[in-house]
């Protein structure tokens, strides 16, 4: 899990789908997630813009504001609907952009870079590192 997430901290979101393209996972899934990726930013913009106008409608001069408990669960509630429902329309309108641009489900990039001495470098001590650790966990800890 950490070496994923370091890849994905570490690696530019465009190299990770190029990658994901040239081990065949499957066309759909990548297109997936480079959408994903693409979308968080505006829903959370958005999810920002819904929170702001509710604090702007909900603010008190002195004491706690913003009701009881259950009237915050219930503008919470709003506000997901709300989001659910201004995302769905703006993907409409995405989708109808797209395909009037000719988007056939395919990402397309300039082409990859090609591997060099130092990538191979690094991969062959990463995969002896690991190796490495593998073996010596097995060879200090008593199987039981």
């Amino acid at each position: 899990m950490q070496a994923a997430l370091l890849l994905s901290f570490t690696t530019p979101f465009p190299d990770l789908v190029e990658a994901l393209r040239r081990l065949r996972v499957p066309r759909l899934l990548v297109a997936i997630i480079g959408f994903m990726y693409r979308y968080l930013a505006v829903l959370s913009g958005e999810a920002g813009r819904l929170n702001r106008a509710r604090l702007s409608r909900s603010a008190v001069v002195k004491g706690r504001g913003g009701g009881s408990l259950r009237w915050r669960a219930g503008v919470v509630g709003g506000m997901a609907g709300s989001l659910f429902i201004r995302s769905y329309e703006r993907s409409e309108r995405v989708y109808a952009a797209m395909q009037a641009r000719g988007f056939d489900g395919e990402f397309r990039s300039m082409g990859g870079r090609a591997l060099t001495a130092t990538d191979w470098t690094a991969f062959v001590v990463v995969a002896t590192a690991i190796v490495a650790l593998a073996v010596a966990g097995q060879l200090v800890l008593p199987r039981s």
